[in-house]
């Protein structure tokens, strides 16, 4: 719950890139992937999220990442667009790990945006 918040002060002062700058841990890139943690790590996260307020999709992205990375797991956040109602522009952020989508919704529902940006873990 505290990297949570963490993360969304970060980001409401900060930008993506050096928020996740000065908490992602290194991740080496050949490191194992255990998907089942990544999905532990998930339903924390989003538990966490209803303590925190606005803890957006990023904003629970970033801190997945970040967890993951500490237990040396590496994860993807993918941030996508599509129009709403009247045309509005709609965003959104996941998190993949092993090219899953572990946190920020089913796949057919992630499907309705077109993927924009992808931030990969930090490498060592």
């Amino acid at each position: 719950m505290l990297l949570l918040a963490r993360v969304r002060l970060g980001l409401s002062f900060s930008s993506l890139p050096a928020v996740r700058k000065r908490l992602l841990p290194a991740v080496a890139p050949e490191a194992a992937i255990d998907v089942g943690a990544a999905r532990q790590v998930a339903r924390d996260v989003t538990r966490a999220a209803w303590l925190v307020p606005f803890a957006s999709c990023l904003t629970q992205a970033v801190a997945g990442q970040v967890l993951l990375a500490r237990r040396g797991i590496p994860a993807d956040i993918q941030l996508g667009v599509r129009r709403g109602r009247r045309q509005t522009l709609k965003a959104h952020a996941w998190l993949l790990c092993d090219s899953k989508i572990v946190l920020g919704g089913d796949p057919e529902a992630v499907q309705q945006f077109a993927p924009i940006a992808r931030f990969g873990p930090a490498a060592r």
